[in-house]
């Protein structure tokens, strides 16, 4: 296992909704571009963007980075913390994004815990 600070960004869009009405559900853009695209009407208005920076201990590439968070459930958690949000309330905001990285602290301890336990 290595270890050293790797950064990251994890950036959400707001899923748009059928003809272009609003809706709630948010999408992971990157790190990986494989993932689904939403489709929708074209609109006018810009797209909504959540970012998460993210300092890793763990030296991962960005794609097995991802397969990681996806393994540990902390993108699908993350996504749950996002459904509610808006992006007008900017308490808010900084709340959902502090605890999306808490979420990642908590997978990378496990994961180096479980790690050292499997050595010892």
């Amino acid at each position: 296992m290595r270890f050293g600070v790797c950064e990251y960004t994890l950036v959400f869009q707001r899923v748009i909704g059928h003809r272009g009405r609003e809706a709630r559900s948010w999408d992971i853009v990157r790190p990986s571009q494989q993932r689904r695209r939403a489709k929708g009407s074209p609109s006018d208005r810009l797209a909504e963007l959540f970012a998460v920076p993210i300092c890793s201990a763990l030296a991962f590439d960005e794609l097995i980075y991802e397969q990681f968070l996806n393994q540990s459930g902390v993108l699908a958690e993350a996504l749950r913390h996002l459904a509610l949000l808006s992006l007008a309330d900017a308490e808010s905001v900084e709340t959902v994004r502090r605890q999306i990285q808490s979420l990642i602290m908590e997978a990378e301890v496990d994961f180096i815990v479980s790690g050292i336990m499997k050595g010892a």
